[in-house]
């Protein structure tokens, strides 16, 4: 179930069911106007999945289809649910120059990590660093700090 609140304290239910599985340590997003819900832990598995709504009801989801090959004349995209990073919980995704970097949280091996991925629309995510020069961590928050993330 979603909720909404105008005043932070009152909230109603806004919807509830969403076409996604229910999820806890996920990431969420403000992105283009959309709202964001990504990865997560649904009880059984790590999450590497990403939906969005525009919709001011959260009553219309749509998940993201990534593409694994490049068309030919011969062969079309193979299309799948997961994005390129690997399924996870607990890590942020912040919006910094127009893009989204999801950042770090912790695998089903179970490790923390400290990778950073950029997307400028949701569908194309690029490995920026394998390796960032913090700790790997989890539950973390990111800013946006004197025009530096």
């Amino acid at each position: 179930m979603k909720k909404s609140s105008t005043d932070g304290t009152s909230f109603s239910a806004v919807t509830v069911t969403t076409p996604f599985s229910a999820r806890t340590n996920h990431m969420s997003v403000v992105f283009n106007d959309l709202l964001w819900v990504i990865g997560g832990d649904d009880g059984t598995n790590l999450l590497n999945d990403i939906w969005y709504t525009g919709d001011a009801d959260a009553a219309v989801w749509t998940q993201i289809t990534f593409l694994t090959s490049a068309p030919t004349h011969t062969t079309g995209f193979t299309a799948h649910f997961d994005a390129s990073w690997s399924a996870r919980k607990n890590g942020n995704v912040v919006v910094y120059n127009d893009k989204m970097y999801l950042i770090g949280g912790e695998d089903a091996v179970p490790a923390k990590l400290n990778d950073v991925w950029q997307s400028h629309n949701g569908h194309i995510w690029t490995q920026v660093l394998a390796a960032a020069p913090f700790s790997p961590r989890v539950n973390f928050t990111t800013f946006i700090f004197g025009g530096q993330l």
